[in-house]
């Protein structure tokens, strides 16, 4: 296992963000303390070839620029608050609205874009954590309470642990998750709509035009979000909207079983590299980068709508609105702990 630690660049209030880099014989990682981000992973195919299977960047400045939350820890509460506010008891809480009237990811200023303070990193034989903390003050984006938030990434063999724990002073919201997105043939290079998707729920949210959840919980039942057993992501599409072109696609939670550790797996043919994706939170929002237009990308790369797919392993979307949904309040004495899991392997 080898480890390394160099700066990546300075924040404008002159910080110094860090880049860190974790390899062996099975996987080779690239992450930075802004943003909690991984920017890179590298896992052999099915020839041993090492490649690319995330969309990101090689520049800090590229971070520090508008992006969809490419390989970012987003929260205090990821997905979609609708209307921007939620009422604790009779009082109205008002949040930062940054999509629209909606708050999407936490705001404007949210775990995404703040430097996180290192902790400590361990090495172990075969092993390394790289372990991270920031705690975010009370009325933050209009959030309530002082929030201790600790986040955890460890690599080892084909496999990386993210784990995240919290406590308040206050009750407050809270949903973290990592905005990864995948494409297992390069990187983004190309399309994901051949990858296969197989999704361990047997209900969704469905949703409205702004992407919202409604707070009913349906089947999949003989539809287009049945990805029980693995189909394309291009043919889910087409089933769904009737045609595969942007920004049709997915952008849904849906509500896993808890049968199995596994909640998601993905496997792309060509290359014969799988992903499978290993949590305990109930619920993962499905999004296939039905956004994405060309004016980002890696060097020489261009990441086009459909170029990756997210699996954000999460708790109920808007939970502060909908009223049927567990609550993701958490309160004083608490403890707010949960992981999720990517391993690679090959078919």
């Amino acid at each position: 296992m080898l480890y390394s630690k160099n700066e990546f660049g300075k924040l404008p209030n002159g910080s110094t963000a860090y880049f860190y880099k974790i390899c062996n014989e099975s996987i080779e990682i690239g992450f930075t303390n802004y943003g909690c981000i991984i920017t890179s992973i590298k896992v052999p195919d099915n020839q041993g070839i090492i490649g690319e299977v995330v969309l990101g960047f090689e520049s800090l400045q590229d971070y520090l620029s508008p992006h969809p939350y490419f390989g970012a820890l987003v929260g205090p509460v990821a997905n979609r608050i609708s209307g921007a506010k939620y009422y604790d008891g009779n009082d109205l809480i008002l949040l930062d609205a940054n999509e629209g009237e909606n708050q999407l990811h936490g705001g404007t200023l949210a775990f995404d874009k703040i430097l996180w303070n290192e902790e400590s990193i361990i090495e172990e034989e075969g092993c390394v954590h790289l372990n991270f903390k920031y705690k975010r003050p009370d009325g933050l984006m209009g959030f309530p309470g002082n929030l201790d938030v600790r986040f955890s990434l460890t690599v080892y063999n084909n496999r990386v642990d993210l784990n995240y724990r919290a406590t308040t002073d206050k009750p407050t919201p809270v949903n973290l998750t990592h905005h990864d997105y995948f494409n297992l043939k390069d990187g983004g290079n190309s399309s994901v709509l051949d990858h296969l998707v197989k999704i361990n729920a047997e209900k969704y949210t469905p949703t409205l035009e702004d992407n919202c959840v409604t707070g009913e919980i349906e089947s999949i039942s003989n539809s287009a979000f049945d990805f029980s057993e693995f189909k394309s992501i291009g043919s889910g599409i087409e089933k769904l909207h009737g045609s595969v072109k942007p920004p049709n696609g997915f952008d849904h939670n849906f509500v896993l079983t808890g049968h199995t550790p596994i909640v998601a797996s993905v496997i792309c043919e060509e290359t014969g590299r799988q992903l499978d994706v290993y949590s305990n939170k109930p619920c993962i929002q499905f999004y296939t980068s039905n956004y994405l237009d060309g004016t980002l990308g890696r060097l020489n790369s261009e990441y086009d709508a459909f170029h990756g797919l997210c699996l954000e392993t999460q708790s109920y979307p808007d939970a502060v609105n909908q009223k049927t949904f567990p609550s993701v309040i958490l309160k004083p004495g608490e403890i707010y702990d949960y992981f999720t899991s990517y391993v690679f392997t090959n078919i």
